[in-house]
């Protein structure tokens, strides 16, 4: 039994922000404890002294127990309380007041009620005695209907019978506590409407009684759901009426006029006509003319007089436009497609509102406004974590792979109030305490293991609200090309030991977009893992709905060309989509390409108006024609018109997928082609193609006797009948595999052309999906090349010939390792054997590459070696030995275990012991400035400081990746005094404003020859920038004058911390136009757009946000701007991913790592997106660009670049 201070303890906790005590999920069992504790001090009369000391326990079972007894104005002798009742009602007020719970005094005044049992039955809410009377009351609201629990509680609220009904106190709780009355409410309906539900669960115990009792009375009961106007903008039509509900008919009336609807067809809206409709004797206003109208970006109308959301769609006539009160137009994220119809003379935009308090809707030759709306200024808190990629929760938000943290927009210390209430009915709440990053772990909220559920946090700013579905260590793996409709696939998913039902490899059958997981805990279906399905229809002015096609669409070219018809596109992932037409084969005419649309991030649509088409299509009658779907560089046939041609290169075109013949069929008809080429039954080459993998090996074996028995007459033109059937053998096995390799014949140095061959699969292997990878990985593992045992053998330079350069990706030693295994079974090693047929089975080009150098090695009358077998088993023996004699020497753990001093401007350390090369971090005010890399000089480590250094500083000691200062040593201190600088040359001026010109213009000279000399130039660049404009114009013309882009590369890395405090810069675009050969330059003064990235290479259909998508248009974007180039300057490594960065950096770091990008490379760009966010490395990380910027200006200019991207897209 749970001791009495132990009890008070849990019910306090579970009291802890509640707003009423039937809110919090108090088990029975603690209430019976409970019970036996308060009768036994109601008994001795000392109720009194108990409510000071046991305040919850008092008030949980007074409360909750109360209304369950409560008969006919009768309750404490129901609560075991005798003597002086009110002694026992005065404990509870006073209880309440302790626990911070309402004690309703104010409205039990106004209506005379009861002192002590309002308040108790309050906050108990339903008298057990009425829970039944309120079940039925909200069967009959729902028989009437009603649409939502708001509804049902005003009708509650009004009705005059509703004190003789559900008498006083549950009247009370519906007029008192509107939002816990709303909810109780709202859960009763849930489990009227679904009984198999999690919401009984979460209903006091006497209406969950109330429930059980008719269950057959209430079947089919449900709330109504009147049509919806919906605006999808990126259609190419207007607003719409949407039914909902289509067992209901609905009564449409648009002008005055009914219109008649089937089934769910959705009914078009007109920008004059007020829209109403009518069932079941209710009456609902759908729409009504107005000069604008405002959408949320998912389609839904705001309703009047509600705050606009930043990201919102407008709907507006053409000639008028959106501004700020002080008229200056709002950014427009995204234009609609032109309208069609009643709405032809609109057009819509989708607008970002970030800063903006009131919005304007305006002519745009100038008039007054005729329309103003108030913005939603306030900033919710967001969800911080780790965001599984390829999965989505059920009402489509993200799937996280660990408990998220919240990243709330309020000040350190601040309190805020989070309430999780999980699916399964459990609920949870706390007051948590910002921290100084503005984070809140919620560790003591969400349970432990998989889980789901809605989230609310309130504080100052708005309140967040979201369903949250976790699911601990869920990897979701899916191939990365576009799926058509009727393609199938699989994917690999993972988690936490026990968290899955079925993991590992999962087939996704034709259609499917969304493959729903088994996940212990969580209903099916609550997590899917989205699959990168294409799906399109075709939509027209007769076929409003879209449906969406199978596969590929078949019609005639008349069809196509009749009135408006658009082919509309859906994905579940973002692309850019493009559209084109090919007639007989040959490709005549292209759409632009455009970014698809989203709505919650799980259908990403793009409409095709196919008129661009017609006049081509009208004359294409009697041709074939086919409409093909580019998708981010893939694609793909949606529409056909006409017979396809005999050719086999269409025919291959359109049937890329067919099917492969069994495995059996494969070998019958390899053999029957190996007979009719005159080789024999039983030749080599019939039984290498019959055995497939495992032919591989029976080919080196043979390969390796010719060049041991032969040695000396082995040639192409010997005759001999071995050689014969071997070379007629890898013959087959070439055309076997559809590849013509003559990498390797007469060419006159094998070597190099070894390494061509290798670097060609290297890049093969850089593009291959994480999935293929990972396989490589995984037999790299077991069959690893050794080292040791190669250093005498004569074939050594083969295989590193093979090796990457400089890589972090190990799967790039695939080639490499397979010639390794290829050679040793040729020479008679069976080793191997077993490692080269895997090989085979995983990827048979590399193999049949390998088996190819063999071949003509062996032709050029080359013999094979193997490797010493002696001396193999003596470097496995030294390999375990190696640690024995070098002694490994550990890191200095901290400054405390050295001598530290400063010698002038060198910095010496002495350590107590033998330890690697420290490194030490500089701060100066808390801020770091710089990381010296010391080197050894006799038993000290030393390093020179930057001549731009001054003032006080402090050092600490560095460790792995560099993230937070940690342990400065407040009692060592550098005073340097700065030099003298540079005083500018004076400029001749004739008036006022040319003077303030020349002076910016000399502020920026100062700044050069500071940066140039390495000295001090943050001063002045603060005072360049106090006015942010004038800064960029001197910026433009300094580029004028300086013909140096390495210099100019210096200035723009020196000064882009500033720059990019400002979202637009005042440059005109003919200004930038001359500026985009000084890249680096360029990308810190124009606007950050996608499309004024377009002059470095950045799709300008890809937005910078922290998306999935954008992520890999990234990557693929990076390793452009990378490939060949190295950075050969000292970086070093920051901490990447949470708490020290977006959890993007981390993913971006890891996928340019797997491609080989050089580290360096990728340390400068981090290093970039650090100085950017202008938090406490800023400083010491613009330090290492400059760096990299004065030792290897193209590749560095580039990094910084990258880094850049980085920071806008990590920003949004």
């Amino acid at each position: 039994m749970v001791g009495a201070i132990d009890l008070e303890g849990q019910l306090r906790r579970l009291l802890r922000d509640v707003d009423l005590v039937c809110d919090a999920a108090i088990p029975s069992e603690m209430l019976d404890a409970a019970e036996q504790q308060v009768r036994e001090a109601s008994n001795s009369d000392t109720i009194t002294e108990f409510g000071r000391r046991r305040p919850a326990t008092l008030v949980a079972y007074f409360a909750l127990r109360g209304p369950e007894r409560y008969q006919r104005n009768s309750i404490w002798s129901e609560l075991g309380v005798v003597g002086n009742t009110s002694l026992a009602g005065a404990a509870f007020l006073r209880a309440l007041v302790n626990l911070g719970l309402r004690t309703f005094q104010d409205e039990t005044t106004m209506a005379n009620a009861r002192r002590y049992v309002a308040p108790l039955l309050i906050h108990g809410a339903i008298p057990s005695s009425k829970a039944r009377t309120l079940v039925e009351r909200l069967e009959m609201s729902l028989r009437r209907g009603v649409v939502d629990a708001s509804e049902a509680r005003g009708r509650l609220e009004r009705d005059p019978y509703l004190v003789k009904d559900l008498g006083r106190p549950a009247s009370r709780l519906i007029q008192w506590a509107p939002e816990y009355a709303e909810s109780l409410i709202e859960t009763v309906f849930e489990y009227i409407e679904d009984p198999s539900g999690a919401a009984l669960g979460a209903l006091p115990h006497h209406i969950r009684q109330a429930l059980n009792e008719r269950p057959a009375e209430r079947t089919k009961l449900k709330r109504i759901r009147p049509p919806e106007v919906w605006f999808e903008y990126w259609t190419g039509f207007g607003p719409e009426i949407t039914i909902n509900d289509p067992d209901t008919y609905w009564r449409i009336r648009i002008g005055g006029k009914e219109v008649r609807t089937s089934g769910t067809e959705p009914v078009e809206l007109t920008p004059t006509d007020r829209a109403e409709t009518e069932a079941r004797d209710r009456r609902f206003e759908l729409w009504k003319p107005a000069p604008a109208w405002f959408f949320h970006a998912d389609g839904r109308p705001l309703k009047v007089g509600e705050l606009v959301p930043t990201d919102c769609v407008v709907l507006l006539p053409l000639g008028f436009g959106v501004c700020d009160p002080t008229g200056q137009p709002i950014r427009v994220i995204e234009e609609g497609v032109p309208l069609s119809g009643s709405w032809s003379k609109h057009h819509a935009v989708r607008i970002d509102l970030v800063g903006v308090t009131e919005l304007l809707v305006a002519p745009r030759a100038g008039g007054e406004p005729v329309v103003r709306r108030q913005v939603n200024v306030r900033v919710a808190p967001e969800l911080a974590g780790e965001v599984v990629l390829d999965a989505i929760g059920a009402d489509g938000r993200h799937v996280f792979a660990s408990n998220p943290s919240i990243r709330a927009p309020h000040s350190a210390n601040e309190a805020i109030q989070v309430r999780y209430s999980a699916d399964d009915g459990t609920i949870n709440r706390a007051t948590l305490v910002v921290g100084a990053d503005g984070v809140v772990s919620m560790s003591s909220v969400f349970p432990a293991g998989a889980h789901s559920g809605r989230l609310e946090v309130r504080g100052a700013g708005e309140t967040l609200v979201e369903h949250v579905t976790v699911v601990p260590g869920l990897i979701v793996d899916v191939d990365r090309q576009f799926l058509r409709p009727d393609q199938e696939s699989v994917i690999e998913i993972a988690a936490d030991e026990g968290v899955l039902d079925q993991s590992g490899t999962i087939p996704v059958q034709r259609e499917v977009s969304m493959v729903p997981l088994s996940v212990n805990g969580l209903k099916f279906g609550v997590v899917s893992a989205r699959v990168p399905r294409v799906q399109w229809g075709i939509r027209s002015d007769a076929h409003r709905r879209l449906e969406l096609a199978p596969g590929l669409i078949r019609t005639n070219v008349d069809s196509l060309t009749a009135g408006r018809i658009e082919l509309l596109v859906r994905l579940n992932t973002p692309a850019t989509v493009s559209l084109i037409l090919s007639v007989d084969g040959d490709e005549v005419q292209r759409t632009p390409a455009r970014k698809t649309s989203a709505i919650h991030d799980v259908h990403h649509n793009v409409s095709v108006d196919l008129a661009v088409f017609r006049d081509t299509l009208r004359h294409q009658h009697t041709s074939y024609v086919t409409l093909d779907l580019d998708l981010d560089g893939q694609r793909m046939t949606a529409i056909e018109c006409g017979d396809r041609p005999a050719s086999a290169a269409v025919a291959a075109r359109q049937f890329p997928l067919a099917p492969a013949p069994p495995v059996r069929e494969r070998q019958e008809a390899r053999r029957r082609a190996a007979i009719e080429a005159g080789l024999g039954d039983h030749s080599m080459a019939v039984e290498f193609l019959v055995e497939g993998a495992a032919g591989f090996s029976m080919f080196l074996r043979a390969l390796g006797e010719v060049s041991r028995s032969q040695p000396d007459q082995v040639s192409t033109d010997a005759g001999s009948a071995e050689w014969t059937e071997l070379n007629e053998a890898a013959r087959q096995a070439w055309n076997m595999n559809g590849i013509r390799l003559r990498d390797f014949v007469e060419r006159s140095d094998l070597g190099r052309s070894l390494a061509i061959w290798a670097v060609s699969h290297h890049r093969r292997i850089l593009r291959m999906s994480d999935r293929e990878a990972r396989v490589l990985r995984e037999w790299l593992v077991g069959n690893t090349i050794s080292s040791a045992a190669t250093q005498s053998w004569a074939h050594r330079g083969w295989v590193e010939a093979c090796l990457p350069t400089a890589s972090d990706a190990p799967e790039l030693l695939f080639p490499a390792t397979v010639l390794y295994h290829c050679v040793r079974l040729a020479a008679g090693d069976e080793t191997s054997a077993a490692a080269v047929t895997q090989a085979a089975e995983i990827d048979q080009v590399v193999v049949i590459g390998a088996g190819a150098f063999l071949t003509e090695v062996v032709r050029r009358r080359n013999s094979l070696e193997a490797i010493d077998s002696s001396t193999e088993a003596l470097a496995a023996v030294e390999s375990a030995d190696a640690g024995d004699d070098e002694e490994e020497l550990d890191e200095l753990a901290s400054l405390d275990e050295c001598v530290l001093d400063i010698d002038g401007r060198m910095i010496q350390l002495l350590p107590d012991r033998p330890v690697r090369p420290p490194s030490v971090r500089l701060l100066r005010r808390n801020r770091a400035v710089a990381v010296l890399k010391l080197t050894q000089d006799d038993d000290m480590y030393v390093a020179e400081l930057p001549t731009d250094l001054a003032g006080c500083l402090t050092p600490e000691l560095v460790t792995g990746d560099l993230s937070a200062p940690r342990r400065p040593r407040s009692d060592l201190a550098l005073d340097v005094s700065s030099g003298p600088g540079s005083a500018g040359k004076p400029q001749r001026v004739e008036t006022l404003s040319e003077l303030a010109t020349a002076m910016t213009d000399q502020l920026v000279d100062r700044i050069v020859d500071s940066i140039t000399a390495g000295a001090a130039f943050d001063d002045l660049i603060e005072a360049l920038f106090e006015d942010e404009q004038a800064a960029a114009a001197a910026l433009v013309r300094l580029a004028d004058r300086i013909e140096d882009p390495a210099i100019m590369n210096l200035v723009a890395a020196a000064t882009a911390p500033s720059l990019f405090l400002f979202s637009w810069l005042g440059v005109s675009q003919a200004r930038l136009h001359e500026l985009r050969d000084r890249r680096l330059l360029y990308v810190c003064l124009a606007p950050r757009t996608p499309h004024e990235w377009a002059p470095v290479g950045w799709p300008a259909a890809a937005p910078f946000e922290p998306t999935a998508s954008t992520l890999g248009t990234f990557v693929s974007w990076a390793l452009q701007q990378s490939d060949g180039l190295e950075i050969t300057s000292q970086t070093w490594t920051y901490a990447a991913g949470p708490p020290h960065s977006h959890p993007l950096v981390g993913v971006a770091r890891e996928r340019l790592l797997s491609h080989g990008v050089d580290t360096a490379f990728i340390n400068v760009a981090l290093a970039t997106e650090r100085m950017l966010a202008d938090d406490i490395l800023a400083v010491e990380a613009r330090r290492m660009v400059l760096a990299a910027l004065r030792a290897n200006p193209a590749a560095a200019r580039n990094a910084a670049i990258v880094g850049i991207a980085l920071h806008l897209i990590t920003r949004g």
